[in-house]
């Protein structure tokens, strides 16, 4: 799926209910990976999917936003941390 298919971009709600749409699924069943504050996880939030922050690099969470409750620093990490 493409911003450019949904004519839309992140963290409009809608790319993230069309990709849910796409796959079958309801947003409250579904995590949501980014990198990004604003247009990932915020965007992830608004829409109502379980929001995971990736932070490879160690950077510092803006002070405008709730942090979010999953962080995780490397993908490795994301099924022990959707398994709990």
């Amino acid at each position: 799926l493409s911003s450019e298919e949904v004519r839309a971009y992140k963290p409009h709600v809608s790319v993230f209910h069309e990709t849910c749409a796409r796959l079958g699924i309801e947003a409250a069943e579904a995590a949501y990976v980014g990198d990004t504050p604003y247009q990932d996880v915020e965007g992830a939030r608004h829409a109502g999917l379980r929001a995971v922050w990736i932070d490879r690099h160690g950077f510092a969470w803006p002070d405008d936003l709730d942090p979010p409750p999953d962080r995780v620093s490397s993908l490795a990490e994301l099924p022990e941390l959707l398994e709990a």
